[in-house]
């Protein structure tokens, strides 16, 4: 069973996926920019530390490729991702863990590289 707040939220997937996608993708590249372009950017000026999180930057993948699935094909995506009641939820659930994965190796990436400019990582 669902609250209020997962209803009104999986509304506005549905009802509106192209302003939804817009959403995601503001947040993704928000989410991307602070925790993958400006700690690049402060490795490249040789700053003294640079800090990431992969929660934030998987985050910010599954927003960004998610976002502009929903803008580039509205309703036909929000089929996947939030089908009827009682229709199977096997290609959201493969759809998303494909996303998590392309969002945790896009941070393993980022980590190697910056690594590899002599920053440690925990």
């Amino acid at each position: 069973m669902s609250t209020p707040h997962q209803e009104h939220a999986r509304n506005l997937v549905v009802n509106n996926p192209r302003k939804a996608g817009g959403l995601f993708l503001l947040i993704g590249s928000g989410l991307l920019y602070n925790n993958a372009i400006r700690p690049l950017q402060d490795a490249e000026e040789a700053a003294q530390t640079v800090s990431i999180s992969e929660k934030m930057v998987t985050l910010g993948i599954l927003g960004l490729i998610f976002g502009l699935a929903l803008i580039i094909g509205g309703g036909r995506i929000t089929r996947f991702t939030h089908p009827a009641p009682g229709e199977s939820r096997t290609p959201a659930i493969i759809i998303v863990t494909i996303l998590f994965a392309l969002g945790s190796g896009a941070f393993y990436l980022l980590k190697s590289h910056l690594e590899s400019k002599g920053y440690a990582f925990q």
